[in-house]
């Protein structure tokens, strides 16, 4: 029997397994370990997870949840075509899918899971958790700090020293530093601080207000201009799903280029981005 390991991120979520005393990373049906928390129902009425729901965000805006992890817990309720739905249900369709690909690529039905949560996160965000991956189908062993599970793979094989460790954890949301306490076997977080509006996606949000910026000086209006209805978040989405991608250049390249052959139309001709942006300039940005 094997028990996976889930890593509950705010903008990926990935799964892990014990083989033969050491970590494995499982794979999603597409084949990649990041599966992006995105939850959609699309034209068909039928419930997209993951990549398929992210690669059509920008269509379907309206109809995708994201960020899921800020909502679990609270008593808030989404509005998707017309239904409404609490949000460790829709935790519980995404974790469905990562038991799913885990059956698949193991050969045999996954019961059992362990899920890590941020240290701040509280009681109710905690058992909406549980109960999400219960309502998946598992039988969720333990919820566990971030922190704790850095540590423990850290020192898989020396649980018995006594040491104080430093995390770091820099995310797509957050950038939190926790102090760890580890003694003859026991992992206990000391204490925890951080922003929770650092990260990735905030990496990623500065590339768009910079090409935002740089198309109102040259064109003296703003890159929304002549939107209605849903197309000033259908264009925004473009632009973030292209700046993802230039931020991921960016790290093993000095320059990239941010292209976006079509967003729109303005006064009867299309809508084109293109501009170059430097590791430097991007650095300066962040």
């Amino acid at each position: 029997m094997t028990i996976i390991g889930i890593e509950f991120g705010l903008e990926n979520l990935r799964v892990a397994y014990i083989n033969e005393g050491n970590p494995k990373m499982l794979v999603n049906d597409l084949g990649e370990i990041n599966t992006p928390a995105y939850f959609q129902i699309n034209d068909s009425n039928e419930i997209v997870i993951g990549q398929r729901a992210k690669d059509t965000y920008v269509l379907l805006g309206s109809q995708t949840v994201t960020g899921i992890r800020q909502m679990i817990g609270s008593d808030t309720l989404v509005n998707l075509k017309g239904k409404q739905f609490r949000s460790e249900w829709i935790l519980a369709q995404i974790f469905k899918y990562l038991k799913v690909s885990s059956d698949e690529v193991l050969g045999e039905p996954v019961t059992e899971a362990v899920i890590t949560v941020p240290d701040y996160f509280s009681d109710s965000q905690r058992i909406a958790t549980l109960k999400a991956g219960e309502i998946a189908g598992f039988i969720v062993n333990r919820i566990i700090n971030e922190p704790t599970a850095a540590v423990i793979a850290y020192e898989i094989g020396n649980m018995e020293k006594e040491q104080y460790i430093l995390v770091y954890k820099l995310g797509a949301g957050t950038f939190d530093v926790s102090i760890v306490e580890m003694f003859a076997g026991v992992v206990e977080v000391k204490a925890s601080a951080g922003n929770d509006h650092l990260g990735g996606m905030d990496f990623g949000n500065a590339i768009v207000a910079w090409v935002e910026q740089k198309y109102q000086e040259e064109n003296g209006r703003s890159i929304y201009s002549n939107t209605e209805d849903f197309e000033p978040i259908i264009r925004k989405a473009a632009l973030k799903d292209a700046a993802e991608k230039v931020k991921k250049l960016l790290s093993t390249q000095m320059s990239a280029r941010i292209t976006i052959p079509f967003l729109g139309i303005y006064n009867n001709a299309p809508i084109i981005v293109d501009y170059e942006i430097t590791r430097n300039e991007f650095e300066n940005l962040i």
